[in-house]
């Protein structure tokens, strides 16, 4: 399955209705799927340091309303039984609250190994930037996550920036935003948050 392809299938799920949706998901909320890394245009990619698999809550929802006051929901909850988790995965995610109109995202989880191309854009991005710290952030890369920007439904287009911001910050990983050549931190994430949401 590629890139585009993976895409596709998740939204095509999330179109059809819960009940194919849940199908999409073993018995534990993992993605049933092969998947593919997406393509660097249609999602922000983060180079995260952390090597479990899981995409559960957690810090990740406390980030959420730290920067936003927004708040987000599993729409298939995720268990990790006897603490397995997946090499891949994949989830759907509601964001609500702080502005957003409800929004449904795809968010995905990879091991370096499965994008190695996604590694060498963010060297490419990096050597671009003449290093800007970022490049030695980069060798801690032991997964990579991504957002894509076309939502699964609803619409706002803050919501997978809004995202990728609360990912980076749990992480402490740079991001590569998509269709750019320059990797962001959290903090940049943060204001570029600040300004696509605006006064409260």
């Amino acid at each position: 399955m590629g890139a585009h392809e993976s895409a596709r299938g998740l939204r095509d799920a999330a179109m059809r209705g819960t009940r194919n949706e849940v199908q999409r998901y073993d018995e534990n909320g993992w993605y049933r799927g092969l998947g593919e890394p997406l393509a660097p245009e249609l999602a922000y990619t983060i180079y995260s340091p952390e090597p479990s698999g899981r995409l559960d809550l957690g810090d990740l929802d406390r980030e959420l309303a730290r920067i936003a006051k927004a708040s987000a929901r599993l729409v298939v909850p995720k268990r990790y039984p006897q603490g397995m988790t997946p090499t891949l995965d994949a989830a759907e995610l509601e964001l609500s609250g702080g502005g957003l109109e409800p929004t449904i995202l795809a968010w995905w989880s990879f091991p370096i190994g499965r994008a190695p191309g996604l590694l060498g854009a963010a060297h490419r991005a990096a050597e671009l930037m003449g290093g800007g710290g970022m490049d030695a952030l980069l060798p801690r890369t032991k997964r990579v996550q991504q957002v894509a920007v076309a939502p699964l439904g609803g619409d706002d287009p803050r919501a997978p920036l809004l995202l990728a911001a609360a990912i980076s910050q749990r992480c402490l990983g740079p991001v590569l935003p998509p269709g750019q050549e320059r990797l962001l931190g959290p903090s940049s994430l943060r204001s570029l948050v600040a300004r696509a949401l605006g006064p409260e």
